[in-house]
């Protein structure tokens, strides 16, 4: 996405829907502090679960670029619930 975004011919590149694999990202935080972490995976749920990560990657690659049915997916299906 962001070669997309700061290339002279964007129309020359395209972001593949096909995803070979679903590859987890991680944040470091200290070990055992389980209460941290919780609320860290319960805010990152909401801002998948609410769409908000769609504002986010329009505020980080531009508003052109949107994530993916399959990504959007992938969102709803590995969030917390409330």
């Amino acid at each position: 996405m962001a070669l997309i975004a700061d290339s002279k011919a964007p129309e020359n590149l395209r972001l593949s829907d096909a995803y070979l694999t679903i590859e987890t990202y991680a944040l470091a935080l200290p070990h055992g502090d389980d209460d941290f972490r919780l609320e860290v995976d319960r805010a990152l749920s909401h801002i998948y679960g609410s769409g908000e990560i769609t504002l986010v990657l329009g505020r980080t690659f531009g508003n052109k670029l949107q994530p993916g049915s399959m990504l959007q997916m992938v969102y709803l299906l590995s969030g917390l619930p409330d």
